[in-house]
């Protein structure tokens, strides 16, 4: 208010939800990562996730960042620890298997956001609107790929 003291509300809303939305993300980066799914190395092997195929328990195979994007255009970077079965050889990202993550760079609640926009209208409304709703950046080319993935 200082400022800005002739500030109207939806301009302090606007300023308030950019700043909330950077604290949003920290939380939501930090969360995710007190999984114990995103540093396998650490687990002792009767506590690791198991293969989806045949059980046996996953073996850590280094790490990866993965990067999303949330509200607001805010970034999360997702250290996750790659893991491979030493009896079948299927390999995936157990945090990202935890944490429901789709491919691509949108979290799930902006995928979700995105389907439901574009099951209803337009591809270059869906990008006007989740421009206005989410406050996120995205090209109808963006829309048409992710509409596909669902």
């Amino acid at each position: 208010r200082r400022q800005h003291p002739r500030a109207t509300l939806q301009e302090i809303e606007t300023a308030l939800d950019a700043q909330l939305a950077r604290l949003r993300a920290q939380m939501l980066q930090d969360t995710a990562l007190t999984s114990p799914s995103a540093d396998l190395p650490t687990m002792s092997e009767a506590e690791r996730p198991r293969c989806p195929q045949c059980g046996t328990p996953l073996a850590a195979q280094g790490t990866q960042t993965r990067a999303l994007v949330t509200e607001h255009d805010q970034p999360i970077q997702l250290l996750r620890s790659y893991a491979t079965c030493p009896q079948c050889g299927t390999g995936l990202f157990p945090l990202g298997e935890e944490l429901a993550l789709l491919p691509g760079p949108l979290t799930p609640s902006l995928q979700e956001a995105l389907v439901r926009l574009g099951a209803r209208m337009p591809f270059r409304s869906v990008v006007q609107e989740l421009a206005f709703l989410k406050h996120v950046t995205m090209t109808e080319a963006t829309v048409r790929r992710r509409q596909r993935i669902r």
